[in-house]
């Protein structure tokens, strides 16, 4: 399974992943409400995360915050930040 391409990983375990993401959303939020690359974006990195341990957890935050960036000017890096490590927290002991 390691040869798919990551993307088709995520899609393979969305529905975990998205367990995972809600926990660390304010109360009252839906994934859904939630800009589409913000979205994709978390859920890549808690992917990363719950399914590839070989990744250390500082690499994969640094990683999605640094993709963030690259799209967003405003608060989303600091979010998505807030809600990889909590999703950290949650995955790996």
């Amino acid at each position: 399974m390691l040869g798919q391409l990551p993307c088709c990983r995520v899609v393979e375990h969305q529905r975990d992943i998205d367990g995972t993401i809600v926990k660390r959303l304010a109360s009252g939020w839906r994934l859904e409400r939630l800009d589409a690359t913000v979205r994709a974006i978390l859920r890549s990195g808690a992917f990363e995360l719950a399914y590839r341990s070989d990744v250390p957890s500082e690499v994969v935050l640094d990683e999605y915050v640094e993709l963030a960036k690259s799209f967003f000017e405003g608060p989303e890096p600091g979010f998505v930040n807030g809600a990889l490590d909590g999703v950290a927290q949650d995955v790996r002991s």
